[in-house]
């Protein structure tokens, strides 16, 4: 469990607001070099970062196009949850298309692309049970999940950085107000999430 302040210090060099997971990994790569102090009205995975199922799919959208730097970006999830001290279960992961139309996108997609298969619906019936894809579903193998509060709690934590309870009202070039007080900062980083 992360240790959450009440009191916010009257300066840091960076303040990063929200402590989920887009707060979390700015916290462990900019704590290295920077004083840095982390706000939350709620406190760490307190939103979207802690109800998530933790799914890694770096296929997304409804026609499943590779994330920009996919690559990079699932090196880093992985980097991140050892920072964390928490599994990255690279099981790979399934999308039931939801219609013939996507089906074909998906099947294209596949054709296109070593890290993706494409499963019929018979084929993912034997393969995923419990899994409802009458349409066919495309196999994505470089996905896997992990356990997404652990791994923001993990982070914040291993970062050393101070997590203050507290909401960002207003701020401009190197001051912030919260509903708990006023800091000066050199650098700001919003990650706010869906909130």
């Amino acid at each position: 469990m992360v240790s959450v302040d009440s009191s916010l210090p009257s300066s840091c060099e960076v303040l990063i607001v929200g402590a989920g997971l887009a707060g979390a990994a700015a916290a462990v790569a900019l704590s290295q070099h920077y004083d840095v102090v982390v706000i939350d009205a709620n406190g760490p995975v307190s939103g979207a970062s802690g109800a998530a199922a933790g799914l890694v799919n770096p296929f997304m959208g409804q026609k499943a196009k590779a994330s920009w730097g996919h690559e990079e970006a699932l090196d880093a999830a992985r980097q991140l949850a050892l920072t964390a001290g928490v599994s990255f279960h690279a099981t790979g992961i399934v999308r039931p298309a939801q219609s013939r139309a996507q089906a074909e996108i998906f099947q294209e997609r596949a054709n296109g692309h070593s890290g993706l298969a494409w499963l019929s619906a018979g084929a993912s019936g034997e393969r995923f049970p419990l899994v409802r894809a009458p349409h066919g579903a495309l196999w994505v193998a470089q996905g896997g999940w992990v356990d997404l509060p652990s791994l923001v709690e993990g982070a914040i934590r291993e970062s050393g950085c101070r997590t203050v309870g507290a909401r960002l009202v207003s701020a401009d070039l190197h001051f912030a107000i919260t509903d708990t007080g006023q800091i000066a900062f050199e650098h700001l980083v919003l990650a706010p999430g869906y909130g």
